[in-house]
């Protein structure tokens, strides 16, 4: 096979593998979400003792939320180091985002 034709059979190849890919992760985040929704009622009846749950309603908010900024501090670390965790907490993005918060909680 000549150097051309293998330069077409790699291009011609690409464009297919690109929806696969994307069909899968939808598949994937599909999975996820059904999974997620099937479980929340379980989990929840399963922390309750004597019918009542042992915490704060808003706990679980409050946890998701922590987790959250550490879940997405990791990936900025993974993705640009020191520096991604830096950029991520500027004054300027802690301000536009705090903003964008506090009238999302209200």
């Amino acid at each position: 096979m000549c150097k051309l034709e293998m330069e077409l059979t790699a291009v011609d190849c690409a464009p297919v593998a690109a929806p696969r890919k994307a069909a899968a992760l939808k598949g994937a985040l599909f999975l996820f979400f059904i999974l997620t929704r099937a479980l929340h009622p379980m989990l929840i009846d399963m922390s309750k003792v004597d019918g009542k749950m042992l915490y704060a309603k808003n706990a679980p908010v409050v946890m998701n939320k922590v987790l959250t900024v550490l879940l997405m501090n990791l990936v900025a670390f993974l993705g640009g180091g020191t520096q991604g965790v830096r950029q991520c907490w500027q004054p300027r993005c802690m301000a536009v985002f705090g903003l964008i918060g506090t009238i999302y909680a209200l």
